[in-house]
């Protein structure tokens, strides 16, 4: 491959942009992923709620299953995304999460019938100190 010929199938500028944009959704610790993901839900108007689960936190403040929820209360269809099951993949999933909230407009809602449920952090020990198995050293999967 001749480097002074672009490639349109493989354009490492254009990676790197919108790779650099993606690293936008992603949060430092589990803390500001929890705001930030909050955050995005009462932008788009999603009803939520926190579970507090009652284990240590690296710095005191509570480790909470976060659930938002958008569309019918009973629904036919569902789709659920979830993030963190293995606490310290739940940097990659959140972001996922985020990036999805971001992308809808205010006041967004599924097709009649449907519900969307974003289930953040189910694993908020490993999440917030960065192993995989939660506070009773449990793998979820």
């Amino acid at each position: 491959m001749n480097p002074a010929v672009p490639n349109r199938w493989f354009d490492r500028a254009r990676l790197r942009r919108q790779a650099a944009e993606l690293l936008k959704y992603y949060s430092p610790d589990y803390f500001s992923a929890k705001q930030r993901f909050l955050a995005a839900c009462n932008r788009v108007g999603l009803a939520h709620q926190s579970l507090p689960i009652h284990a240590p936190s690296p710095n005191s403040e509570p480790l909470t299953i976060d659930i938002a929820v958008a569309g019918s209360e009973k629904p036919t269809l569902a789709l659920v995304v979830s993030s963190g099951v293995h606490g310290i993949e739940g940097f990659f999933g959140s972001a996922v999460q985020l990036a999805f909230l971001e992308q809808l407009a205010p006041d967004w809602q599924p097709p009649e019938g449907a519900a969307l449920v974003f289930l953040h952090a189910l694993n908020p020990y490993g999440f917030a100190w960065q192993r995989r198995f939660n506070e009773d050293n449990v793998d979820l999967n």
